[in-house]
């Protein structure tokens, strides 16, 4: 293609998206429901507690399988002693940022 229909072809995509956006009136919910700072970053450590623990857990099934299935070869023990580390260091950030919040939370007094 020419570099002349490249061009109008991008500007004839931008221009269709801000005509198209400004004469539709759209209108965007807040998502967040909570009503302080505290419970915001309650509701993100919760969240991330939820979605990187199973996958902590998972990440220690694969390692203990590494391991096992090993036999004897040292750079297959090496990399699950790795993944297997790396998995509870990721459960004890989960956990230590999670009694961060729940420590700040009680030093504020906020309920």
């Amino acid at each position: 293609m020419k570099k002349s229909v490249k061009i109008f072809i991008v500007v004839a995509f931008l221009g269709a998206a801000l005509l198209g956006t400004s004469a539709l009136a759209v209108t965007i919910e807040n998502p967040i429901t909570s009503s302080s700072i505290e419970a915001v970053v309650d509701r993100i450590a919760n969240f991330l507690i939820l979605v990187f623990i199973p996958i902590a857990v998972i990440m220690i099934l694969y390692g203990a399988f590494t391991f096992i299935t090993a036999d004897g070869d040292e750079a297959k023990i090496k990399k699950a002693k790795q993944i297997l580390t790396w998995a509870v260091v990721g459960i004890a950030i989960l956990l230590v940022a999670k009694s961060t919040v729940v420590v700040i939370e009680s030093f504020l007094q906020v309920v």
